[in-house]
């Protein structure tokens, strides 16, 4: 995959000033809408829709929260098990939106007759279900929601709350002109996210083939990245025996990992304080007081994300869902680290409920170990060759975050009639 910074990008999206006739306007008297035009109307929810609570009584279609991709208010299958016993009866042109904290930006109109969680509030017999969709996708609706959410646990909204709420209601010829015209911009800007999105998984799919390369090949200046053109290079190899690793440098050994590493069980801090937390996830979690010093390198033990590993410089502290890991004179620490990068862990892990790696599962698998001066080769060239990737990767996601930004400011500016002032 090349790195050519000239790759073909979507261009820059903007909104093109044009000349507008002045017209009358009015204060809405609700703070997140703020001005509107004067021949457009503010009311309450409950003025207009219904509310219906009513419980599912057949098997039909479930939509979840998980079900509707946050912002786009599209539905996307699942394989959950759900819980029907609290789900609510919905019709075509009913729109959900969801009540709880995380989730106050999935919104998503029905499109057949379902049943959906208990945690959406139903909206029913909108003027005009789409014009509404894009109010309640609007940044302002959801912040204001978002203020008076209560519970400590799992915040959600009070829907009575929400059938008070004021919103912006312009004549119905209106409503369908703005309804069209967000749903063709914002199907084109999801376009644009969708194709910074697909860059970036081919970019990190790039990034793991070049760490496993070079951790079971060396680098790329010494050694092709396949057996047939090592073959053809004349460079000796072996078969390792191990299905990821495949072949590698007939110099190399294969050792198991217990020559190599000493690997400890993490446990609860029982002290507060500044210092970092790890679990198996992707960061620090929380602080405590008690400390280990690095660099060593954390491995999961259970968890969802117990494959990604992390490399930890300086003090620190890790609770039981991940292992610490130290290397001695025949592994170099942050060589490990790009190995536990590219472990096959299906082929290690425990086949429980929740699959998990035990200390001895770590310690008895068989690694590639080349010599230290070479292992050291390979981490100076994938500390570069990853940082530019990285480089690349944060590139595409300021640009999915501008043209979400700019998705929601044109959904706000629209609803509320700020493009028409």
């Amino acid at each position: 995959m090349s790195l050519n910074n000239k790759q073909s990008v979507p261009a820059k999206t903007s909104v093109s000033p044009r000349p507008r006739k002045k017209i009358k306007t009015k204060d809405s008297g609700i703070p997140w809408i703020g001005e509107i035009p004067a021949n457009w109307e503010v009311r309450k929810l409950k003025q207009m829709v219904e509310f219906p609570v009513e419980k599912a009584k057949e098997n039909t279609p479930y939509i979840g929260l998980e079900n509707i991709v946050g912002f786009t208010a599209k539905y996307i299958e699942t394989n959950g098990v759900y819980d029907l016993s609290q789900a609510l009866s919905c019709i075509p042109q009913d729109v959900l939106f969801g009540k709880l904290r995380p989730y106050l930006g999935k919104a998503y109109i029905v499109e057949k007759p379902s049943c959906c969680s208990g945690e959406f509030v139903i909206f029913r017999n909108a003027p005009n279900s789409k014009f509404l969709l894009f109010t309640i996708l609007s940044d302002g609706f959801i912040e204001f929601v978002n203020a008076s959410t209560y519970g400590a646990k799992m915040p959600r909204a009070n829907p009575d709350f929400i059938r008070n709420m004021s919103i912006p209601v312009p004549p119905a010829g209106t409503q369908k002109r703005i309804a069209e015209f967000l749903d063709k911009k914002t199907a084109e800007i999801d376009a644009l996210i969708a194709l910074q999105e697909k860059m970036i998984t081919e970019l990190k799919s790039y990034k793991q083939s070049v760490i496993t390369e070079a951790v079971t090949r060396g680098v790329p200046a010494n050694i092709k990245t396949s057996h047939r053109d090592a073959e053809a290079q004349s460079v000796p190899v072996k078969g390792s025996g191990s299905q990821w690793i495949g072949c590698l440098p007939k110099s190399w050994n294969i050792v198991q990992a217990k020559y190599c590493i000493t690997i400890n069980h993490g446990s609860d801090p029982k002290t507060d304080g500044d210092i970092p937390v790890y679990g198996s996830g992707a960061d620090s979690f929380k602080t405590c007081g008690e400390y280990k010093n690095g660099p060593v390198v954390l491995v999961g033990r259970k968890g969802a994300t117990l494959h990604i590993p992390h490399y930890i410089k300086g003090k620190y502290w890790n609770v039981d869902t991940a292992f610490d890991v130290a290397t001695n004179r025949l592994c170099h620490i942050k060589y490990y680290y790009y190995l536990a990068m590219s472990f096959d862990y299906k082929y290690y892990m425990s086949q429980t409920t929740l699959p998990g790696m035990t200390q001895s599962a770590y310690k008895n698998m068989y690694i590639p170990c080349p010599p230290y001066s070479e292992q050291e080769k390979i981490v100076v060239y994938l500390e570069e060759k990853c940082t530019q990737i990285d480089q690349f990767i944060a590139l595409k996601q300021q640009k999915i975050e501008t043209l979400q930004n700019y998705k929601k400011s044109i959904i706000f500016e629209n609803v509320t009639g700020k493009n028409l002032l």
